[in-house]
This record gives C-alpha cells, structure tokens and sequence, in this order.
C-alpha cells in the first residue's frame, strides 16, 4: 500500500458530484513512459482499500495496433455507481498492471478532449510508434 495519503471513496464522490454521469474519466499517462492510463477494474485491495487498476497499452509485436485511450474510457457514472458499493471511508488507490506500481493520485480536474480518427491509414508514410 502507498505511503501516501490515500483519497477517500466520500470524498471522491464529493469531487465527481458536480459532474454529469456521461461525463468521460481520463486517468493521463505514465509519468516516465509517456504512455496513455487506460481504465481496467475495480479491486478490494485489502478490507478497506479499493483499487482503481489501470494500464499501459505496449507494444506487443510489429502487428500492434494500440487501442486509441478514448475508447475504453470509462465515466463519471459508472464510477459512481462502482464507488457506492464501498463504504465513505473506505480509501481508495490507483495502480498500473504493466509494472504494478502504485499511482499517487495529485488531484481532479477539468479537461477538454478532441478524439479523433482516421479515415483511412497512413499507407507509405512512416508510422511513429511509442518505444520506452
């Protein structure tokens, strides 16, 4: 567990209360690979620790085609409703299954996101790929 001060499934739902349920979550990216946090699971960590998992899309292979962060992006709503099954005073941590490192949660905040897609693939041009 973080040595840290670890936010509380009340005081979370206190910040996310001003926000629509369709509202999406985004969780930023690693901080040393630069990659996006995808939301995962839920998990009890221990008796009175909720764990919000998270994860690294990687590269597996030259085939890999990373799953664009927005799809899988999950909302304001179904966070809610996941929190409401744990006690106010339950703690709640983040965590990355890539390197199962414990993630200090800084704050929350507003964002604004342009998702886009491609209409048709970078055929013949040079295609960039994330490499740690």
């Amino acid at each position: 567990m973080s040595s840290y001060e670890l936010i509380t499934v009340e005081k979370l739902t206190k910040q996310l209360s001003s926000y629509e349920p369709e509202t999406e979550i985004t969780f930023g990216s690693s901080t040393y690979s630069k990659r996006p946090l995808i939301f995962l699971r839920f998990k009890r960590y221990a008796e009175d620790v909720l764990l919000i998992e998270l994860y690294e899309d990687v590269e597996t292979g030259e085939s890999h085609r990373p799953t664009p962060e927005h799809v899988d992006r999950i909302t304001v709503g179904e966070i809610r409703e996941q929190l409401s099954a744990y006690r106010p005073s339950d703690k709640i941590d983040f965590g990355c299954t890539i390197d199962g490192v414990l993630l200090e949660l800084e704050n929350v905040t507003n964002v604004v996101s342009f998702n886009f897609k491609q209409s048709e693939p970078p055929e013949g041009r040079y295609v960039l790929t994330r490499s740690t």
